[in-house]
């Protein structure tokens, strides 16, 4: 496998709680959910209840997965551009 490739390929720690998809043709790769306490972190919070808070008042889209939620990175990114 060509080293470019290798490099594109993110490690165990980066895809942990995080499931990715290709955004375009050009191989970077965006997120499709992160876990609440990476959303709390991207949102810039200092704690998870503010964010627990936006799940269930349907501001932040999230699925739950067995114990934990899957917040939509998109759904994030909505909520800080409006």
């Amino acid at each position: 496998m060509p080293q470019e490739a290798l490099s594109a390929i993110p490690s165990m720690k980066d895809t942990r709680n995080r499931s990715y998809h290709h955004q375009d043709g050009s191989g970077n790769l965006t997120p499709l959910s992160v876990s609440v306490s990476e959303a709390t972190r991207l949102l810039g919070f200092k704690d998870t209840k503010s964010t627990y808070r936006l799940i269930h008042q349907g501001e932040v889209k999230a699925r739950k997965s067995g114990r934990i939620f899957l917040v939509s990175y998109a759904s994030l990114k909505a909520y800080i551009e409006d």
